[in-house]
C-alpha cells in the first residue's frame, strides 16, 4: 500500500508535465471564475467602503449580508476553514476577536475574467492567485481602521470555484438576514 501511495503521488498526482497540460487547458477554458469573499464581523463598519472599493476594479456578481447566531458562530467559522484544511491553531487564535463584534457579515462574490490559476494536482484542484492578491490588498488598506486589529479578521476568501460553492452552502445553512 505504501508503494502505491508513493507511485501515485510522485509519478501521477503531481507529475509536472501532466500538470502543465491541465494548466494550459484551464487557461483556455476558464474565462470567468467566481470567487467568494466573506467580510468578517470586525470589518462591519467598512462593508460599504470595501464593497465600493472592490467594485472599482472587479465585477461583483453578488452582495449578501448575513448573520450567524452567537451559539452557532464558532461552528460556522470552523466549517468555513475546514474547506481549506486550516489548522485549529490558526482558527483559535482569532476566534475571540471575530466574535467580539456583532456577528453580521457580508458575502461578496466576484467574477474574475481570465483568472490567474495554479493547478495543485492532477485532480484539477485549483488555487486562484488573484483571490489572494485581493485579500492582501484589502488587509493592508483597511487594517488601520479596525480596532484591535489582528491578522486575518477582515476578510476570508475561497481559492477556487469549488470552495466558493462550499462556502455559499455553509453560509446558507447557518445564516439569516441581519434585518430579521
Amino acid at each position: 500500500m505504501f508503494l502505491i501511495k508513493i507511485i501515485w503521488r510522485n509519478f501521477f498526482l503531481y507529475n509536472k508535465i501532466l500538470l502543465f497540460f491541465i494548466y494550459s487547458y484551464n487557461k483556455l477554458t476558464k474565462k470567468n471564475y467566481k470567487i467568494s469573499f466573506i467580510l468578517w464581523p470586525p470589518a462591519n463598519k467598512l462593508f460599504e467602503i470595501i464593497t465600493n472599493d472592490l467594485s472599482q476594479n472587479y465585477n461583483i456578481d453578488l452582495v449578501k449580508d448575513f448573520h450567524v447566531k452567537a451559539e452557532y458562530f464558532e461552528k460556522f467559522v470552523y466549517d468555513i476553514y475546514r474547506i481549506e484544511n486550516a489548522s485549529l491553531k490558526k482558527i483559535e487564535f482569532k476566534m475571540s476577536r471575530l466574535m467580539s463584534d456583532q456577528l453580521n457579515m457580508r458575502l461578496i462574490i466576484i467574477k474574475l475574467y481570465k483568472p490567474n490559476l495554479i493547478v495543485q494536482d492532477l485532480l484539477n484542484n485549483l488555487r486562484c492567485v488573484d483571490a489572494h492578491k485581493i485579500k492582501d490588498y484589502l488587509r493592508k488598506k483597511y487594517k488601520s481602521l479596525i480596532d484591535d486589529y489582528m491578522f486575518d479578521i477582515i476578510i476570508h476568501s475561497s481559492e477556487s470555484e469549488k470552495q466558493s460553492i462550499q462556502i455559499n452552502n455553509i453560509i446558507n445553512f447557518y445564516s439569516k438576514n441581519p434585518n430579521d
